[in-house]
């Protein structure tokens, strides 16, 4: 299917590669120039696209332990 709509292949943040298309790709490459211009240290918790600039992290692994939002409790 997705070769139907014009998507293509790029490195999986896990590994290996995934499709993609045009409007990903292009938020993909605005986040690194994001991260990259503001020095900034990110995690990548998606399944989707490697972002340069990022480390890969496994959300099943994380704790949060606090939040400055309020969630109204």
């Amino acid at each position: 299917m997705f070769e139907q709509l014009g998507s293509f292949r790029v490195a999986s943040a896990k590994g290996g590669e995934i499709w993609t298309n045009d409007i990903f790709n292009v938020s993909r490459l605005e986040m690194e120039r994001i991260i990259k211009a503001y020095n900034l240290d990110v995690i990548n918790l998606g399944d989707g696209a490697r972002i340069n600039g990022t480390e890969y992290g496994d959300p099943s692994v994380l704790t949060i332990t606090s939040c400055p939002v309020d969630q109204g409790s």
